[in-house]
């Protein structure tokens, strides 16, 4: 519990703000994309340990390519919030309904 806690009170932030802070604004929009990819690698990689230990189990049908997917567009995103919030918490919004959808999660398995 505490690792976890840990993770989401201080990796997480932390991992954001890293993210954002040295996003190549001014770049062409291949090292942008090699940007986005290297934290979705980065991301990946963590999580697989992560299952590998035991540390994360996984649910109706999720699995790690679906994490991959989750992360390219997580980062899309952030950007995207950074610029304009409330586009950002509109496509979000969106995202998690099609996700519920996609993976049948019911409001009561929400814990």
């Amino acid at each position: 519990m505490i690792p976890i806690l840990l993770l989401t009170l201080i990796g997480m932030p932390l991992s954001t703000w890293i993210y954002l802070s040295h996003y190549p604004t001014e770049r062409p929009i291949l090292q942008k994309l090699r940007y986005i990819l290297l934290f979705t690698a980065l991301f990946v990689v963590l999580e697989y340990i992560s299952v590998r230990l035991d540390a994360i189990t996984y649910h109706n049908r999720w699995n790690l390519f679906y994490s991959l997917l989750f992360d390219i567009v997580m980062f899309l995103v952030l950007r995207i919030h950074f610029r304009n919030p409330l586009l950002g918490i509109a496509i979000s919004a969106a995202y998690v309904g099609v996700l519920i959808v996609c993976f049948n999660v019911s409001l009561e398995h929400m814990k």
